[in-house]
């Protein structure tokens, strides 16, 4: 019986690659096309909650489409994260 081997990659191979990927322990994930309107228009208005919500704050904020670097091998992109002392 054969090991199947597949290849650990890294937030270093991560940034060279072309389109729009995440990785998640070391395993590539193509990303799939951008959302529909209604699925933008939802977001939008959840950031704009997020924001009032979070104004008294002073060191969060509610970011999207931004690369999170989780750890040396996973790099995400949530639709929204709240990102504090950034």
């Amino acid at each position: 019986m054969s090991t199947a081997y597949s290849e650990h990659y890294s937030i270093r191979d991560y940034k060279a690659w072309k389109g729009d990927w995440e990785l998640v322990y070391g395993e590539p994930y193509a990303m799939t096309p951008s959302p529909g309107v209604s699925h933008q228009r939802l977001e939008r208005k959840l950031l704009v909650q997020l924001d009032a919500g979070l104004s008294q704050c002073g060191k969060c904020e509610a970011l999207s489409e931004i690369d999170w670097c989780v750890s040396d091998d996973t790099v995400v992109r949530p639709d929204i994260v709240i990102a504090c002392d950034v």
